[in-house]
């Protein structure tokens, strides 16, 4: 049964029916494996973040600002809802399901006796479904709090999640086959050792985030194509001085270490039931434990700085293609463009995958924030325009995430002044808050406000987050160290020493352009002070074409100089003849 059917059948079988679910897994995973994503097979969305409702009345897909765009792209028939608060989220069901109930107020009372048992409604039977286990406990409960108190009571089913989950497995047959037969590695660079953890550990500790297992047990999964995760599904429990890894995947290497044991992912929750209830999770240890993995060691550090040099150079590549190249006499599409970028990446040193779905975005789609572009599907490229491109890799080493916006006009003179007004306006906004100093223990929530203010002045903004942590080939966004003001401005969002983080400002014109701009930073301590401030890791220049320098103040000037010198410095023994030329006039001190 198709996936809309099912749905189909849950209303007719019950009017009152009310469906909440998200994209998400049993691992509340930021990105979710596409067998487990039961939106998009319900709404055609493609989209990484997304709330569905479901009701008699018709489908509503909530999402933030990042995606507003896209969501009225590719669906048809479903409302789409701008939430930039949780508390939108929670008051928008609460109106669905009175919508529901008051329908009844509202039909004759001959047609209720004609069909008195359909209508036959309280507030009481009106209960709204979800599977519990793509929620957590604290959203269940803030919704639950949130509902009127005639529509308390949340029924937990799962059924629904699992029937399109075996529906997508045979959708993507291959694809999950292939899946199956991929291998656990051991990744060289542990910052903490296993035998570490376990002693810190003063009771147990339980955990389902698989960014948080990766890191712990210093496992990766062995990618088979470029663009493979490296996390794999498991669960993991400390007792006793042990590790036990729940996984379906085999280790390439079976003595791995001591302290870890393997046993069936589907044993977990048996195992689960039978710890003493008197052993619990110490939330101290939780909290020293999360504080930590967002922390890099001097030794990883190093070798972000070292892989960085390694993307620099595929990133250099492709944008020194794209100036020279000929559109107009050659087709080339987004999704070409797409695969020459992740191939460049895939001959670097150490490298394993891309850390997220390249976007490749031309001209109008550079509006869409996390638009990729599709094999049958995508843009033919010409000589006008710009081109967005944000990519990243996983290496050994560290991951990389950066974004880049390049001219196609092969006449500079034809450049439209209002592009190059708004991308020295992002430049302004990247360089002014990846250069800024700031007390020990400051929020990205407080610093957030630096990038924007240049967009604020003109009564701009965008809708998403300035910045995010970084992994190390875990996933691109990890981490409490985000710069966005609407994260919690509390203890878990403070900034530390040694945190790699993104700053990416935009700007973007529905059907028109968009521009973002994107450096990862790592947290110094500035000597002797209590003061950090962001040295920034990437190593690429910007769009000489693209930038309004008159509109440059001195200090933007000091900056972007600054960063130019540092990357030709860097980057030039990389390089010979024309393309060496080419770096070094596009990095020419201003």
């Amino acid at each position: 049964m198709i996936p809309t059917d099912i749905i189909k059948k849950k209303i007719e079988e019950n009017p009152n029916f009310c469906y909440l679910t998200k994209i998400a897994n049993v691992h509340l995973s930021e990105y979710v494996d596409k067998i487990d994503n039961i939106v998009e097979p319900l709404t055609n969305f493609t989209g990484d973040t997304a709330y569905l409702y479901i009701d008699r009345f018709g489908y509503a897909l909530l999402i933030d600002g990042r995606f507003t765009i896209q969501a009225k792209k590719e669906t048809k028939n479903i409302e789409v809802v701008l939430i930039n608060e949780i508390s939108e989220l929670y008051d928008y069901i609460n109106d669905r399901l009175n919508k529901i109930y008051d329908e009844k107020k509202h039909i004759s009372t001959d047609y209720i006796k004609k069909d008195y048992d359909y209508y036959k409604i309280t507030q009481n039977e009106i209960k709204l479904c979800l599977d519990d286990r793509l929620f957590s406990c604290h959203f269940i409960e803030k919704l639950n709090s949130a509902l009127d108190y005639d529509f308390k009571g949340i029924i937990f089913d799962n059924e629904i999640t699992n029937e399109i989950i075996e529906y997508n497995k045979q959708r993507y047959k291959d694809y999950y086959i292939r899946q199956s037969k991929r291998k656990l590695f051991v990744l060289d660079n542990n910052k903490k050792s296993i035998s570490k953890i376990i002693e810190d550990c003063p009771n147990v500790y339980i955990t389902f985030n698989l960014e948080e297992i990766a890191s712990i047990t210093n496992l990766r999964l062995r990618p088979s194509k470029i663009n493979d995760s490296l996390l794999f599904k498991s669960f993991l429990i400390i007792l006793d001085g042990t590790m036990y890894l729940y996984t379906d995947y085999e280790l390439e290497n079976k003595n791995t270490n001591k302290y870890l044991i393997i046993k069936n992912y589907s044993q977990y929750y048996d195992d689960l039931k039978s710890i003493n209830n008197s052993k619990e999770t110490d939330e101290l240890f939780s909290h020293y434990l999360k504080s930590q993995l967002t922390v890099k060691s001097k030794q990883e550090i190093a070798s972000f700085k070292r892989i960085n040099e390694q993307d620099a150079i595929a990133m250099i590549k492709f944008i020194y293609a794209l100036k020279h190249f000929d559109f107009d006499k050659n087709t080339l599409t987004e999704y070409s463009l797409k695969k020459i970028v992740d191939i460049l990446r895939s001959y670097q040193k150490g490298f394993l995958s891309t850390s997220f779905d390249t976007i490749v975005a031309y001209k109008e789609n550079s509006a869409i924030c996390h638009y990729s572009p599709k094999f049958n599907n995508s843009k033919v490229i010409r000589n006008n325009g710009v081109l967005l491109i944000d990519s990243g890799g996983n290496y050994i080493g560290g991951t990389t995430d950066i974004t880049r916006v390049v001219s196609l006009y092969k006449d500079k003179n034809k450049i439209p002044k209002d592009i190059k007004h708004y991308y020295t306006l992002v430049l302004k906004s990247l360089l002014s808050l990846s250069n800024q100093k700031f007390p020990d223990g400051y929020r990205g929530a407080q610093l957030d406000i630096i990038a924007r203010q240049y967009l604020f002045n003109e009564c701009l903004d965008y809708g998403h987050g300035t910045g995010h942590g970084i992994g190390n080939n875990t996933s691109v966004h990890y981490g409490n160290n985000t710069f966005s003001s609407r994260v919690k401005n509390d203890e878990s969002n403070v900034l530390k020493e040694n945190q790699v983080q993104s700053c990416e400002p935009g700007i973007y014109f529905e059907n028109k352009y968009g521009i973002r701009l994107e450096n990862d930073t790592y947290t110094k301590k500035i000597d002797k002070t209590d003061y950090l401030y962001f040295e920034t890791l990437n190593l690429c220049p910007f769009d000489y074409d693209l930038i309004e320098f008159d509109e440059l103040d001195k200090l933007d000037i000091e900056r972007l100089n600054a960063y130019n010198h540092k990357v030709y410095s860097t980057m030039k023994r990389y390089f010979k003849a024309d393309i060496l030329n080419w770096l070094r006039d596009n990095t020419l001190q201003v």
